[in-house]
């Protein structure tokens, strides 16, 4: 049940980590310079060490885009992580909390 749970887990990463990768394969001579995708969100601590493996992996393997995860404070609400991010401009380009986590609280 437990190696069900990761694969489960792990698979819901890869999806997310997806989102970002559907661009098409891009070289330095394709881009002019390096985007910067921020994800907020995104880590239960269950699959954090290979979530961000999986980041490291995808940000070596070309040269257009950068993505950072930005885990947010686990003690605050999901609207109190992103409006000071909205606040100050710089909000993530994707976020999502997962319902049930207890990523942040409800």
């Amino acid at each position: 049940m437990k190696k069900t749970k990761l694969g489960a887990l792990l698979a819901a990463a890869a999806g997310a980590l997806s989102l970002v990768s559907v661009a098409p394969t891009a070289s330095a001579a394709t881009c002019s310079k390096k985007t910067t995708v921020t994800m907020l969100g995104t880590i239960k601590p269950e699959i954090q060490n290979e979530f961000l493996a999986a980041v490291a992996s995808y940000n070596k393997s070309q040269n257009c885009y950068t993505l950072k995860s930005i885990p947010g404070d686990r003690n605050l609400t999901f609207l109190q992580n992103v409006t000071p991010k909205y606040a100050a401009n710089d909000a993530p380009t994707i976020m999502y909390t997962l319902q049930g986590s207890h990523i942040y609280k409800s």
